[in-house]
């Protein structure tokens, strides 16, 4: 309860951009990201949810997430990282948006591990 209070703190009353939950291998971190964006969803225009246990690449990543906010932007998706990018932050630009990034340890080891 203390956790997810903190966390509902966090997302909505302070409005904080960047949150990491961090920890050990089955202690919960999922199921606190769960209950703390059902109590947070309605102060944002959009929840988007990504399992990032199979570590997709990156530009599969983003036009996935474009496409689920901007189902228009969809049709016009670039292969060019760069552009995918800034399509991203633009869209992050014009509404209030709870990314969730479950997994994220997956795509941080081997090779790239101590690189981000």
């Amino acid at each position: 309860t203390k956790e997810l209070n903190t966390l509902n703190q966090w997302l909505v009353a302070d409005s904080c951009r960047l949150m990491v939950l961090w920890g050990m291998l089955g202690i919960g971190k999922t199921a606190l990201a769960v209950c703390g964006a059902k109590q947070a969803e309605e102060n944002f225009a959009h929840l988007v949810w990504r399992n990032l246990h199979d570590a997709p690449l990156l530009p599969e990543l983003l036009a996935s997430i474009i496409s689920s906010l901007s189902p228009a932007c969809s049709k016009n998706l670039s292969n060019n990282i760069h552009r995918l990018i800034s399509q991203f932050i633009e869209i992050l630009h014009q509404r209030r948006v709870l990314l969730i990034l479950d997994g994220w340890e997956n795509i941080l080891g081997g090779e790239s591990a101590g690189f981000y």
